[in-house]
């Protein structure tokens, strides 16, 4: 069965009410400064990068649903947005892991529980949490990625 192949630049199908929420979101509640970029380097970031685009490329001619990995994407997305200085709102998860937002908050759990993720207060908006990868997994990233530079 072959899907609909999208147009360059044009939008993912996104997951419906935490989408909504997250779009609504005023400026004033975003990070007012970014983080400083994590120290990795250029090669495993472009891996990274190549990897999600190849999995979302993939969803333009297969059903996403039928090679869903969570916690992978929500993995990527954490290491390239630390890379490039940004903070990852729980809620952003779920547009990167293509899953509910029940499914985003049970796998956060389990990564957190895994020591993978570690989740804080936002510092400007106590409505919401960021997550991070771990040192440890941040290192074990780079190090993975690195390999698939």
């Amino acid at each position: 069965m072959q899907r609909k192949q999208r147009e360059p630049g044009e939008e993912l199908p996104r997951t419906g009410a935490s989408v909504t929420r997250l779009q609504a979101m005023p400026d004033r509640v975003r990070p007012r400064a970014p983080m400083a970029p994590a120290d990795v380097s250029p090669q495993s970031l472009n891996a990274a990068r190549r990897m999600v685009r190849e999995r979302l490329r993939r969803g333009q001619f297969f059903d996403p649903g039928l090679f869903a990995d969570p916690a992978w994407d929500m993995m990527l997305d954490i290491f390239i947005a630390e890379a490039e200085g940004r903070e990852t709102p729980v809620m952003n998860l779920c547009l990167s892991s293509q899953v509910p937002e029940t499914t985003t908050l049970r796998w956060v759990k389990t990564l957190e529980q895994a020591g993978i993720f570690v989740r804080k207060k936002d510092e400007h908006d106590q409505r919401r949490v960021l997550v991070r990868l771990s040192p440890e997994a941040a290192k074990a990233m780079a190090v993975y990625l690195d390999g698939h530079a």
